[in-house]
């Protein structure tokens, strides 16, 4: 029988360790996540309204609002 006909055996605990790891990881890449997006919304009117050379709410709402849609879809 060679290797390549062995089932592949995994260790209850290593599994269990390989599980926690990739669930801290998910949690910390959703909190960097959300840490970003709650950074860029503190921003987005000083800077839309910076970037557009205008204080027009409707403007800034518009242009920051496609900005946010492009972020959100990448």
């Amino acid at each position: 029988m060679s290797a390549i006909d062995q089932p592949a055996v995994i260790h209850t605990d290593q599994a269990s360790r390989v599980i926690w790891l990739s669930f801290c990881s998910a949690c910390l890449a959703w909190m960097f996540d959300a840490m970003d997006l709650t950074i860029f919304m503190l921003v987005i009117v000083p800077s839309v309204s910076e970037l557009i050379g205008s204080a027009d709410a409707d403007a800034v709402a518009y242009t920051g609002g496609l900005i946010l849609a492009g972020k959100l879809l990448a």
